[in-house]
């Protein structure tokens, strides 16, 4: 993906400007993204594993030469989909994933439980068989949580996607718990 993204630069700045202006835009748009998800510099490098320096120079259009992968990173901590970055090399705006996509996937897993839910208000067993099999059937969704998120890391990675490694436990779910602990 490097040699066409260096290849959508040269052929881009040839009508818009310098490499360095491009780049540029690149981090003017890098910078509001991490402003508007309420970031460091820090937060934001610890999301994509990358130095803070090295984002720094992403924010300040100081270089034009990184890796695919750690442009990969950049836009998922960034939530942007994938190519949001060349895209912007090219002319374009980058592209927030949609939490109307999240939402849509959040319902279908909803409407799964709601099966398993049903079946079990329907067994006619009393509250506390109820409760053990509650215990029983989440100790279970854990372990096939972790093994499945595994399993769709490497789907994503033979699509030519980014997954996060490790993919469990996700950082925004850390915070979350976090956010909790000192809230509480």
């Amino acid at each position: 993906m490097w040699l066409f993204v260096a290849a959508l630069v040269s052929t881009c700045c040839l009508r818009r400007g310098t490499i360095a202006d491009v780049w540029d835009k690149v981090g003017r748009h890098v910078r509001a993204r991490r402003n508007e998800l309420r970031l460091t510099t820090r937060q934001l490098a610890d999301r994509a594993k990358v130095s803070a320096r090295l984002l720094g120079d992403l924010e300040n259009g100081r270089r034009d030469n990184y890796d695919d992968q750690t442009l990969l990173r950049v836009e998922h901590a960034l939530r942007w989909v994938r190519g949001s970055i060349a895209n912007t090399l090219g002319g374009a705006e980058p592209v927030p994933i949609s939490d109307s996509v999240v939402e849509e996937i959040a319902q279908q897993l909803a409407r799964d439980d709601f099966v398993l839910t049903t079946l079990l208000a329907q067994s006619g067993l009393p509250q506390v068989e109820l409760f053990r099999l509650n215990l029983r059937i989440r100790a279970r969704r854990e372990q096939q949580a972790v093994e499945l998120l595994g399993d769709v890391a490497g789907w994503i990675a033979e699509a030519g996607g980014y997954a996060p490694d490790p993919v469990w436990p996700p950082h925004w779910l850390m915070e979350l718990i976090r956010a909790q602990d000192t809230d509480a």
